[in-house]
């Protein structure tokens, strides 16, 4: 009949229109699939980093709190307790770095457990009192640097451990 030619023409029609769309469909769907499996993958690894981080932090028993107190032995001459946070006020500093919990234990330390400091207390100090000024909120008045407890007599050998300590 005319009619079951014509639907099976239509149909034949309808095919050949819809056949590239399906191709397309079906490598659409299998460059979906890939990239899905390389996100699966990706996200394994980086919950295994993640998992190994962890580790490796509670080994090292975490990274300090800022509240926490730090004995210090400058130069062998004199002792004092510091905040960690004013160790780490200078956040992208060598200071910051090896006070900030991370490296804890291979700190040199003398027979008290305080961390040994091999520098001069009259250079060294000067930069913990400008230290706890920026963490005590001095932070509207402007700082000199280097700082005016400084002597002269010994700027120059501040300014090395400062360079050392990267401020």
């Amino acid at each position: 009949s005319l009619q079951a030619m014509v639907s099976k023409q239509a149909a034949e029609r309808l095919e050949e229109m819809l056949g590239p769309a399906r191709q397309e469909l079906a490598q659409a769907n299998q460059a979906l699939e890939e990239a899905q499996a390389v996100l699966k993958k990706e996200k394994a690894e980086f919950e295994a980093a993640r998992d190994a981080f962890q580790a490796e932090r509670e080994q090292f028993g975490g990274i300090g709190t800022p509240d926490q107190i730090i004995r210090l032995n400058i130069g062998g001459e004199k002792e004092i307790s510091v905040r960690r946070s004013t160790l780490c006020a200078v956040s992208d500093s060598a200071l910051a770095s090896q006070f900030s919990g991370r490296w804890d234990e291979t700190l040199l330390r003398d027979e008290k457990g305080a961390v040994f400091i091999d520098f001069s207390p009259d250079v060294f100090l000067p930069l913990i009192n400008h230290l706890r000024d920026m963490t005590a909120g001095a932070a509207a008045a402007p700082r000199r640097w280097p700082p005016e407890q400084v002597p002269s007599n010994l700027r120059t050998e501040f300014e090395r451990m400062s360079d050392y300590y990267g401020l």
